[in-house]
């Protein structure tokens, strides 16, 4: 078995893993929303139905992290739920998501890609700065916790 980080779309058998993921860094610093609940819980409903993705981070059959794609207007995905297992964060998991998903998107020939975050999430928003997403004005988001709205224009 190869512990060589490896990226791989959504598999049902990672469901469990996907909510875990977002759910323990949720949990940790702001509270679980409703919008949270449905698209965790119901991913093939709200984000790979309507013609979105989601990629997981895997060495051997751990799953070590997660990141979506989810339809929000035509040529527009909001990159969501990435997550990275808290004992693996700062070793490039995140960095191999976001490119994988960048890569993703522009597949998927889309135009932008947006996301909000909340500004206490400051290693979040490095990383999203240096694949090129940029501060926006602050989107209609469902989740009470985000004041930053960032886009990617592709």
């Amino acid at each position: 078995m190869s512990d060589e980080l490896r990226i791989e779309d959504w598999q049902p058998r990672w469901a469990a893993d996907f909510l875990a993921l977002n759910l323990e860094w949720i949990e940790r610093w702001f509270r679980v929303e409703a919008a949270d609940r449905a698209t965790l819980e119901h991913p093939q409903q709200h984000i790979l139905a309507p013609g979105g993705a989601i990629l997981f981070a895997l060495a051997g059959e751990d799953v070590l992290g997660c990141v979506a794609l989810k339809p929000v207007a035509d040529g527009v995905h909001e990159l969501t739920k990435m997550a990275v297992r808290a004992d693996r964060r700062g070793g490039g998991i995140g960095a191999a998501l976001m490119q994988a998903a960048i890569a993703r998107a522009r597949a998927l020939g889309l135009r932008e890609l947006l996301l909000d975050t909340h500004s206490s999430l400051q290693p979040a928003i490095v990383l999203y700065r240096r694949f090129g997403f940029v501060d926006a004005p602050l989107r209609c988001s469902p989740y009470a916790r985000s004041d930053v709205s960032m886009r990617l224009p592709l």
